[in-house]
């Protein structure tokens, strides 16, 4: 397991613990929740050529850091989901928790599944001498010329 923290602001750090609580699932594992859905907007999200997103400023300043721990592979998940989507890791989970934590429907719809990167692989393969490096979040029909590294 990887630890690691992110800044949080508070307002969201409390919704998170207070679904938490009403829920039963652990922080883990709703973080973990949280992470995998944003693999269903990523394609949406994708921004090319320009620098790492943060969280909005509050002029309160309430944050908070709060210490998470991912399985490695919520973690390569993640590195990739930053490159993809050029938004801090803080910036990703807040933004998760405000999309998806709003609706407590959602309570009885988390899915606290450990295996939310089990199908993930990363791969490179050369072609004419570029070498061309590729993620796949879930398991195509067919990986051509696949050189798994994960």
């Amino acid at each position: 397991m990887i630890e690691t923290t992110i800044n949080i602001n508070i307002v969201l750090k409390n919704r998170l613990i207070r679904i938490s609580a009403l829920s039963g699932k652990s922080q883990r594992a709703i973080i973990s929740f949280l992470l995998h859905k944003l693999k269903d907007e990523s394609g949406r999200n994708v921004k090319t050529w320009r620098r790492v997103r943060y969280q909005k400023r509050d002029p309160q300043k309430r944050w908070s850091n709060h210490h998470i721990v991912l399985s490695p592979g919520e973690y390569e998940y993640c590195s990739d989901l930053r490159k993809v989507c050029k938004f801090s890791l803080s910036g990703l989970i807040s933004y998760a928790i405000e999309k998806y934590l709003n609706d407590t429907a959602l309570l009885y719809d988390i899915d606290t599944d450990n295996y939310h990167c089990s199908n993930y692989i990363f791969s490179n393969i050369i072609i004419d001498g570029v070498v061309c490096w590729q993620f796949y979040w879930g398991i195509p029909k067919k990986i051509p010329n696949c050189h798994l590294i994960i």
